[in-house]
């Protein structure tokens, strides 16, 4: 890092719990029973961060008496994605679904170095999912 120090959050769990919302747009194929979905969205993503054990020691061993307080923030995210779904009768049919998921939370707190943290932590992902659609 040519003598630029790294100050990141320590290695840990990330839990985000989403309520999202998605608008979804069916083009017909020639197959009779299929279709291409294109999808848009956006939601408010509940985030849980828990320190790793590993971590934990690594500041312990370091003569820290206290853990740093590091928080990652709840936040707004969007995704946009497409998909297949298949109808095998009218009211059965099956999903197949990618969607990128653009999510970049806050971050605060203190570093094990005592370096205020700040900024924003990229957890942007691909998100695949296949499932069984019953209408009703």
């Amino acid at each position: 890092t040519d003598g630029v120090p790294t100050h990141d959050i320590a290695s840990g769990r990330i839990e985000a719990w989403p309520v999202c919302v998605t608008l979804r747009y069916h083009v017909p194929l020639q197959a009779e029973m299929a279709s291409f979905v294109l999808l848009a969205g956006a939601g408010y993503y509940f985030i849980d961060y828990t320190m790793a054990d590993a971590s934990s020691a690594v500041f312990a061993a370091g003569g820290d008496e206290e853990l740093p307080d590091q928080v990652v923030q709840d936040a707004w995210g969007f995704h946009a994605g497409a998909g297949l779904e298949y109808a095998l009768t009218g009211w059965l049919s099956l999903t197949a679904e990618g969607r990128y998921v653009f999510l970049a939370p806050e971050v605060s707190g203190m570093a094990g170095d005592g370096y205020q943290l700040g900024g924003s932590l990229d957890l942007n992902t691909w998100l695949f999912t296949g499932g069984i659609k019953v209408a009703f």
